[in-house]
């Protein structure tokens, strides 16, 4: 093992996205349903990880809109309640 990284759930997928001064970038996708950003900083051996995307890992059983405020809404799934902004 040359470095590694604490993520939430098994990594799914793993991609190349790219190579920097002293580092190497790849995405990674989980069964937890997040992405994440990881880092191999080649001076230090170092892996760093960043989450850059998250979502329900099960099916969403409800979707709400508060009353004259239509930015926001929540979702709930089986583990979990959400509230998102949308842009």
């Amino acid at each position: 093992v040359v470095a590694s990284a604490n993520i939430n759930g098994s990594v799914s997928s793993l991609a190349f996205a790219g190579v920097g001064d002293g580092y190497y970038t790849f995405l990674a996708g989980t069964g937890m349903c997040e992405m994440y950003v990881l880092t191999y900083y080649l001076n230090d051996g170092q892996l760093s990880q960043e989450l850059i995307q998250s979502c329900h890992p099960f099916k969403i059983n409800d979707v709400v809109f508060p009353a004259a405020y239509s930015t926001v809404f929540a979702t709930c799934s089986m583990n979990d309640i959400r509230v998102w902004h949308r842009d």
